[in-house]
């Protein structure tokens, strides 16, 4: 386990598999499934930490656990809890002072990405992402809701499994994941690192379950440099 010294630990996780339902996608985007390929990391912030406001705030209990694919110029989105979702906004009217510096979710996807990507030390650079998966969207989410009403299910709920539903950037649709919070977590990763990712855009956004357990899930493709 490794400390931050800004109350994160992160710890790599040998013994994390791939969620099942992602093998047929894996599969038909070509990209590698072995356990070599797929580094599972896991970040909690647990310890008390100091900010430019404070000099000694309680842990947020944030957590970000997530699945880096060099190889396959993939992210998978498995566990995630940012600071700035769990804060008590109501307790503290200055919030956002009293928040570590890694405090939304498209940061750590970020930070865990670029480290992996150049710890491997490939011929593929950070800047060739090209997928993002969402896995297991909660049942208390709004995205997983505006799943539901992009798949026009009504009172059902969505089950459609892989290749699931696809969308492309000019339907509504589209424009309605891409709003969600999951959306913009993926719209603040391409867009807040231009120097490294270059001009990135998302040009479809697929969702799909997995029909045994209900996971509900969101793929997000990138275009732009490197994804050739």
């Amino acid at each position: 386990m490794t400390s931050t010294g800004k109350g994160w630990s992160v710890e790599p996780d040998p013994n994390m598999a791939l969620p099942p339902e992602f093998d047929e996608a894996f599969d038909d985007l070509n990209i590698p499934q072995s356990s070599a390929n797929n580094r599972y990391i896991k970040a909690f912030q647990i310890y008390p930490f100091a900010n430019q406001w404070h000099a000694d705030l309680p842990a947020t209990h944030a957590y970000f656990n997530n699945i880096m694919n060099i190889r396959g110029k993939t992210i998978v989105g498995a566990s995630n809890e940012s600071p700035s979702h769990l804060i008590d906004r109501r307790k503290y009217p200055d919030w956002e002072k009293r928040l570590p510096d890694v405090k939304y979710f498209s940061d750590a996807l970020w930070i865990e990405w670029a480290t992996v990507a150049r710890s491997q030390r490939t011929p593929l650079a950070a800047n060739d992402l090209k997928y993002i998966f969402m896995h297991n969207i909660e049942g208390n989410d709004y995205t997983r809701w505006v799943m539901e009403q992009c798949a026009d299910v009504g009172e059902d709920d969505f089950d459609d499994d892989w290749p699931g539903l696809a969308f492309g950037i000019d339907t509504p649709q589209f424009k309605a994941l891409l709003g969600t919070n999951h959306g913009i977590a993926v719209v603040n990763l391409v867009t807040q690192h231009p120097n490294e990712l270059h001009e990135k855009t998302v040009e479809s956004i697929t969702i799909f379950t997995a029909g045994y357990h209900g996971d509900y899930n969101i793929l997000f493709t990138l275009t732009g440099a490197g994804n050739e």
